[in-house]
């Protein structure tokens, strides 16, 4: 019974390569990147229109206008500034005292 098992037993150099073969495939599985979802309506936009202020959109609102009536185009606008003259995210602008 001893010269049975000694030949169903592996070599110890075949058992740490399968060892080291499935540690490798449940590492490179735990490290797939997730699928990518599906797109959303709701965030498609056919026009961006990027503008400094919030009131320079009115450049271009008669076109928008059409667009979206007509043509059934979804807007989206972006604005760089907030408009209120001066005023920086950090605080308010500062001048320096002149002597």
């Amino acid at each position: 019974m001893n010269k049975t098992l000694r030949h169903l037993t592996p070599p110890p150099g075949i058992i740490l390569l399968l060892c080291l073969l499935v540690s490798l495939a449940i590492q490179a599985r735990a490290q797939a990147a997730p699928p990518i979802p599906e797109s959303d309506n709701r965030y498609k936009a056919d026009i961006l229109v990027i503008v400094g202020h919030p009131d320079d959109d009115i450049e271009v609102a008669a076109y928008l206008a059409k667009a979206i009536e007509q043509l059934h185009k979804q807007v989206a606008f972006v604005y760089t500034t907030r408009g209120n003259s001066g005023e920086i995210f950090a605080g308010r602008e500062s001048q320096k005292e002149s002597l």
